[in-house]
């Protein structure tokens, strides 16, 4: 699972990690828990150092594995709608909000936004150096929001 930051990392943080831990593990034993959270921080870091490293293992390319990752990922418009996910600070996402909002009220388009402090990546991997699909989300209702926040713009304008 990746963490915030500039750029795509791997995260160690129990809390990030506790999320794919509750639904990963059926039992409510925590022991259950604590032994596959210790074992996905395990992985990432092996994942870390085949990264960093550029080592090839498995058949895969670790050096160039986050291209692969990033070529795979869904980023494309469906339905006359482009969904996705920006990272920028503060001022770039006012300058952006100041862009859709002058857009929206000239009439030229309709947008929904959710801001969130951290992403989620959701995967579908059917082999490590090639077919893959991932789909960037913001957390905490990431397109679900800001798709609530555009059907309430499209009914009262």
């Amino acid at each position: 699972m990746y963490g915030a930051g500039d750029r795509r990392s791997l995260s160690f943080s129990p809390n990030t990690l506790l999320k794919e831990t509750k639904v990963r593990t059926p039992t409510n034993h925590g022991f259950s828990k604590l032994k596959y959270l210790i074992k996905i921080q395990f992985e990432n870091l092996l994942g870390w150092i085949f990264m960093k490293f550029k080592l090839n293992v498995g058949g895969t390319d670790w050096g160039k594995y986050q291209d692969v990752v990033a070529a795979a990922t869904d980023y494309c418009k469906f339905d006359d709608m482009l969904r996705m996910v920006i990272a920028g600070d503060a001022l770039q996402r006012e300058k952006l909000t100041d862009y859709l909002e002058r857009k929206y009220r000239s009439g030229k388009l309709v947008y929904g936004l959710h801001v969130s402090d951290r992403a989620l990546l959701s995967c579908l991997v059917f082999d490590l150096s090639g077919r893959q699909v991932h789909f960037f989300d913001g957390a905490d209702g990431g397109y679900a929001l800001a798709a609530k926040e555009m059907k309430a713009r499209t009914i009262n304008p």
